[in-house]
């Protein structure tokens, strides 16, 4: 599988990352006509013209996201690049700052449409960024139709499983029960 590129980067001994290395974006946006400004994209991966571009959006304990949770010029970019046809955007939500991040939820932008946010983690994020990555590996451009459908036969499968489980841990207490 892929590397890590975990940010290499102490900032108690070199001063704040964002302060220190990231481009003040503002200077650049004096020209931009309209109510446009830039944004910032957390992540994206390219293979074969298939653009994967991760977004992440912090929420504190027992937050919930809503339409409101991404800014509406950050959707309407994400949402019109997936119109484009080549672009997946994921966008995931959750608890960054523990160890393995805690992700609660996700949602994505295919083909311009927000399928909304639904609840997830993270080994169900990586099973489906590793789906992703197979099906971009031997696809030249892009179907995001079949992606999608991926997408869904992955959270049905998710769904089942963890139904199945639950009734299995029925069946075990009623039989602790003595039932």
């Amino acid at each position: 599988m892929g590397r890590r590129n975990e940010l290499n980067w102490d900032c108690r001994a070199n001063g704040c990352y964002l302060w220190s290395k990231k481009p003040k974006l503002e200077d650049l946006a004096e020209n931009l006509h309209g109510n446009c400004s830039f944004t910032d994209i957390d992540g994206m991966t390219e293979r074969n013209w298939n653009f994967l571009m991760v977004e992440w959006k912090t929420l504190g304990d027992g937050e919930e996201p809503s339409d409101r949770t991404i800014p509406t010029g950050q959707a309407l970019a994400y949402k019109r690049a997936s119109e484009a046809g080549k672009f997946l955007t994921v966008c995931l939500a959750g608890n960054p700052t523990v160890s393995p991040m805690r992700v609660t939820h996700w949602g994505w932008w295919v083909d311009g449409a927000w399928t909304g946010w639904s609840r997830t983690d993270l080994a169900e994020v990586n099973a489906a960024i590793g789906s992703w990555s197979g099906w971009a590996a031997e696809h030249y451009g892009w179907d995001s139709r079949r992606v999608l459908a991926g997408l869904s036969e992955i959270r049905s499968r998710t769904v089942s499983r963890v139904r199945e489980l639950a009734n299995q841990i029925e069946e075990l207490v009623e039989r602790l029960r003595g039932g």
